[in-house]
């Protein structure tokens, strides 16, 4: 049985939880630029519970965790937060996490035309050819990728 409504918190844990939901405003939503890994809390959320003795009879009632976690095999650094309401107004948020990753052979990346390709070999800075002024490229692409559509 439901009562009230579900509420952004830092939920009251024990002291082994406790530890999952440090990263969290006293609103309950972690801060941009946070970095977050393991099981840290996104979002923390609480939602009630009645416990009920008879028929009729609410004995008392308190509040489930439902708070947003990340996955145990992630890392990453929160890029942004988005809190609003929709047209019931009920509160949402939603949270972006990006994470740093080396390129490695294989990987695709595209351009804002839409331009795919792929890593086809990674060289170290001291192999890549430079100019008299000492300036290496970045990255070295063969013209005959562009297709001339």
């Amino acid at each position: 049985m439901m009562v009230g409504s579900e509420k952004f918190e830092v939920p009251t844990t024990n002291r082994m939880e406790a530890k999952k939901f440090e990263k969290l405003d006293v609103d309950g939503i972690i801060q941009p630029g946070s970095r977050v890994s393991g099981e840290d809390c996104l979002v923390g959320k609480t939602s009630p519970v009645a416990i009920t003795l008879g028929v009729d009879t609410i004995a008392r009632l308190s509040r489930k965790n439902s708070s947003l976690m990340m996955r145990p095999n992630e890392s990453g650094i929160i890029d942004k937060v988005m809190l609003t309401t929709n047209k019931d107004h009920n509160k949402f948020v939603k949270v972006k996490v990006r994470n740093i990753r080396i390129p490695e052979i294989g990987d695709k990346f595209s351009s804002r035309h839409g331009q795919k390709g792929t890593i086809g070999m990674t060289y170290r800075q001291e192999d890549m050819p430079w100019t008299e002024e000492g300036i290496v490229p970045d990255i070295i692409v063969n013209p005959h990728a562009i297709p001339s559509r």
